[in-house]
Parts: structure tokens; C-alpha cells; sequence
């Protein structure tokens, strides 16, 4: 084992990981949020992304993690575990906050990172990935809004009121909802140099939603998680449950 290797287990296994105090990222902003989808076509066979809205949501969320990032470095900490967020519509939903909330933390004995890294890990879940070779670079976020026409989302035009069928288009605004949520999370692993995502959770929320004298729907997504960076070889035994020889076989 290399002298990093052993000095990096050595802070794992004796957890000198000192807390500075609650880092904090947030913002409130006025956003409109449509009541309807700003046109009369009430059917078009695909759902509809308001390209305006979902980028003021963007922005609002980008400020915030650009703070809590902010905050981290003002605190000389290391990094920010355990970030907690809360996304809140207040003012008959015109006015949104956005606040990310962690534990700002330095590694004793250890020097200053070009920048913090930000995790929504648990200290638990940070000195497992720690133990395995990864550490936390940033979080990836993404989030999303879609629209789907009035008659687009009525069963009997969709021809499935009498049967039980797949609603086609209400099918492909949940698709298109997910796949933009995924392009964004990758987008900010990217942002941070994360080689790839753990821990994340995939959150949508359907209302109502006016729709040329229909009755349409707005599906709002939220991707969260953390980005993390492969630094050395695991240093965790080896499994009783691992099948090594399958493991060490070359294609």
C-alpha cells in the first residue's frame, strides 16, 4: 500500500473529520409559474417543454448550489456531507426558494482543496465511499418541467375510455420529463469532473394545468445526487459472497 493509501485509511478509520458548522446555499425567487400552457392548440400529439420556465428553475437552482459552494470556501472547510434541500412554491406559487443546507467539514492535517466538494452523503456513507477508492466532487442536479395538452391527456380522444390501454402521449411527456432530468444531472457531473453519480433520487409531481379550454398537465421534475471521482484502489476486504474467480477473469 502506497504512503497516500495508508495515510487516507488512516483518516478513514479514526473519522478526524472536524465540523465547522451548517453551510448554507439559497435563494428566493420570483418565478412565474403558469397556470396554463400559453397557447390555444389544445391537442398535438407529443407534450410540450416551456423552455422559459424550466430555465428560470435552472438559474434559481444554480444560484443556490453556486452559494452553498460559496459559503463552503468562506468556511475554509474541505467540503459540505449531508446536504439536505428544500424546494418550497410560496406566494400562491409565484415565488420559489430553493435552499441546500450541510455540515461544512475539514480533514485535520489535510491541505486546502482547489475547491470543496459538495455531497448529499451521510458522514457514514462518505467514509464508505472514502474506504472504496471514490471521493465526492459535487452535486448533480437536474431539473425539468413538460407539458401535456388538454386533449392530449382525455382518455376518450386518446381512444382508451372503454378499454385498458397506454396513454400514449401522457406516457412520452413522463419519458421526456425523465430523459431531459438525466441530460441535466450529466451536464452537472461534468460542471464538477465527476466520473459519475451515487445516492441519486428521481422525484416528479403532476398538477393540472390549462390547456387551449382543456385540461392539461404539468409534470415538474427533480434529479439529486452526488458526484464522485475514482482516487485509489478500494481498500475494502474482500466479500465471502464475491465470486473473485468470475471477477478476475479477462474478456
Amino acid at each position: 500500500m502506497s504512503i497516500p493509501g495508508l495515510r487516507s485509511l488512516l483518516v478513514t478509520m479514526d473519522q478526524s473529520v472536524t465540523p465547522l458548522g451548517v453551510a448554507l446555499g439559497a435563494g428566493i425567487f420570483q418565478i412565474w409559474r403558469p397556470t396554463s400552457c400559453a397557447t390555444l392548440m389544445g391537442r398535438s400529439g407529443e407534450p410540450l417543454v416551456p423552455a422559459w420556465y424550466e430555465n428560470a428553475l435552472r438559474d434559481a437552482w444554480a444560484t443556490a448550489v453556486a452559494r452553498l459552494d460559496d459559503e463552503a470556501r468562506r468556511m475554509g472547510a474541505h467540503g459540505v456531507l449531508g446536504t439536505t434541500v428544500t424546494q418550497q412554491w410560496l406566494v400562491e406559487g409565484s415565488t420559489l426558494q430553493v435552499e441546500l443546507r450541510g455540515a461544512a467539514v475539514r480533514l485535520e492535517g489535510e491541505p486546502a482543496l482547489g475547491r470543496p466538494f459538495l455531497s448529499t452523503l451521510s458522514m457514514q456513507s462518505f467514509l464508505k465511499l472514502l474506504i472504496g477508492g471514490w471521493v465526492p466532487t459535487g452535486i448533480a442536479w437536474g431539473v425539468s418541467a413538460v407539458h401535456v395538452h388538454g386533449y392530449d391527456a382525455s382518455p376518450l380522444l386518446e381512444g382508451t375510455a372503454l378499454s385498458n390501454a397506454e396513454m400514449a402521449v401522457p406516457t412520452a411527456g413522463v419519458l421526456l420529463t425523465r430523459g431531459r432530468l438525466e441530460a441535466q444531472a450529466r451536464a452537472t457531473l461534468a460542471a464538477c469532473g465527476a466520473e459519475g453519480g451515487v445516492g441519486m433520487t428521481l422525484e416528479m409531481e403532476r398538477r393540472p394545468q390549462g390547456c387551449g379550454g382543456g385540461k392539461g398537465v404539468l409534470i415538474e421534475g427533480l434529479m439529486l445526487g452526488t458526484g464522485v471521482v475514482r482516487y485509489r484502489p478500494s481498500l475494502a476486504t474482500a466479500s465471502l459472497a464475491r465470486d473473485l474467480a468470475k471477477e478476475g477473469r479477462r474478456p
